[in-house]
C-alpha cells in the first residue's frame, strides 16, 4: 500500500524516487537492517540535495551498530551533488557500542567479543573508506545533545525504551525542517516497541506516512515543525487513545505489517494491565496471521509474556522483553 507515491510530490520523502535505484554493493558488512532498506538510506543520501534538502543538512544516523547504515549513507553521499569539500562529517552516526550478550549470540558471534565489551572497532573498521564523511558519537542517546544545523535525513534504529523515545523527539525533532527534511524509524513495524509508534501518534500533526520500506522501516513526511513542548510521554496517553493511535497506523500498512503493529497494540494493553483485552488481540493476530511468519515468529515470546502475566495478576511492559527493566 505504502510503496509507492502517486500525484504531487511536495514532501522531500515523497519526491525522492527510491524504485529505480541501483545501490552500490555492501559485501562483507553484518546487516541487522534490510538490503532494501540499506538502499533506501543509500537513495536518500544520494537525492535529497537535489530534491530539495537544506545545503547544509546533516544525516543522522541514530542507531549505527556495525555500520551498515553508516556505510549505506556514505556511499550515497558519495554519488550526490554535493562537492567533496560539502561532504565531510555531514553523517553523524550514534551508538551506545555495548556488546550485550544478546547482541554477541545473535549478530556477533564470532567476533571475540565477551558481554560488557565495545564494539566500536569493528564499526571502525567497515567504515574506515568513509571516515572523512563520518562523525561517530560513543554514548547513550538520552545524554546526546542537539546537532548544530538541521537535519536533512533522520534515520532512527535507537530508541530502546520510552525515556530514550522523548528525549531524543524532545531533542532531534526540532531539528527538521518542515518539507524539507525525512525521518525515516527503522523500528516502526516491529512490535517490540510500542512507545515508538505511540510517539509518533501523538504527532499526527507534524508528520505523515510517506512509505513503507520492507521489512520495518516507515518513512515520515515532516508537515510542520515540532518544538520540544510537543513532545509528551507516551505513558501519559489514555486507552482510548493509545488504541486509536494503533489502529490508525494499521490501517495504512498491508501484509504482516498489520500483524506486527496488533502485537504491539497487545503490549500497550498489557502494560496498563488489561491482561484480557491483551489476549484477545494476540489471538486474533495467530488466527489472522497463521500463514505470516513474519508474524508467527513472535508467539512463544509474547505467550511466554503474556502467561507469566496473567498467572501473576500483574501488568507487564514490552520494555522487559527488550531487557531494559528487570524480568
Amino acid at each position: 500500500m505504502l510503496g509507492k507515491i502517486h500525484g504531487w510530490r511536495r514532501h522531500l520523502a515523497d519526491r525522492v524516487a527510491l524504485d529505480d535505484y541501483k545501490p552500490p554493493p555492501l559485501s562483507g558488512l553484518q546487516l541487522m537492517i534490510t538490503p532494501q532498506e540499506c538502499a533506501a538510506l543509500s537513495c536518500f543520501a544520494e537525492r535529497a540535495w537535489s530534491s530539495g534538502a537544506a545545503r547544509n543538512g546533516l544525516i543522522i544516523d541514530a542507531g549505527c551498530f556495525v555500520g551498515a547504515s553508516t556505510v549505506a549513507f556514505a556511499q550515497g553521499l558519495e554519488r550526490s551533488q554535493l562537492s567533496e569539500k560539502a561532504r565531510a562529517k555531514r553523517i553523524i552516526s550514534y551508538d551506545l557500542f555495548y556488546a550485550s550478550q544478546s547482541i554477541i549470540d545473535l549478530w556477533l558471534p564470532d567476533a571475540g567479543l565477551s558481554g560488557g565489551d565495545s564494539f566500536e572497532p569493528i564499526f571502525q573498521h567497515n567504515i574506515l573508506p568513509y571516515t572523512h564523511y563520518i562523525d561517530v558519537r560513543s554514548g547513550d542517546i538520552i545524554q546526546a545533545s542537539a546537532p548544530s544545523r538541521p537535519i536533512a535525513i533522520l534515520f532512527v534504529d535507537v530508541l530502546w525504551s520510552t525515556d530514550s523515545t522523548v528525549h531524543f523527539g524532545r531533542t532531534f525533532y526540532p531539528m527538521l525542517e518542515r518539507r524539507r527534511s525525512v525521518l525515516i524509524h527503522q523500528d516502526f513495524v516491529y512490535p517490540y516497541y510500542p512507545w515508538v509508534i505511540l510517539s509518533m501518534g501523538m504527532l499526527m500533526n507534524q508528520f505523515s506516512i510517506s512509505r513503507n520500506i520492507p521489512h520495518s522501516s516507515l518513512v515520515f513526511n515532516v508537515e510542520r515543525s515540532v518544538r520540544p513542548a510537543d513532545i509528551d510521554d507516551p505513558r501519559n496517553l489514555s486507552l482510548s487513545r493509545g488504541e486509536a493511535i494503533f489502529d490508525h497506523f494499521i490501517n495504512q500498512l498491508d501484509g504482516w505489517g498489520k500483524g506486527a503493529l496488533a502485537i504491539s497494540k497487545s503490549l500497550f494493553f498489557g502494560s496498563r494491565g488489561e491482561l484480557g483485552r491483551a489476549r484477545k488481540i494476540v489471538e486474533e493476530v495467530w488466527l489472522k496471521c497463521s500463514d505470516q511468519p513474519l508474524v508467527m515468529q513472535y508467539r512463544p515470546t509474547i505467550e511466554k509474556v503474556l502467561l507469566r502475566a496473567e498467572q501473576e495478576g500483574t501488568p507487564y511492559s514490552a520494555e522487559q522483553i527488550v531487557g531494559k527493566v528487570p524480568k
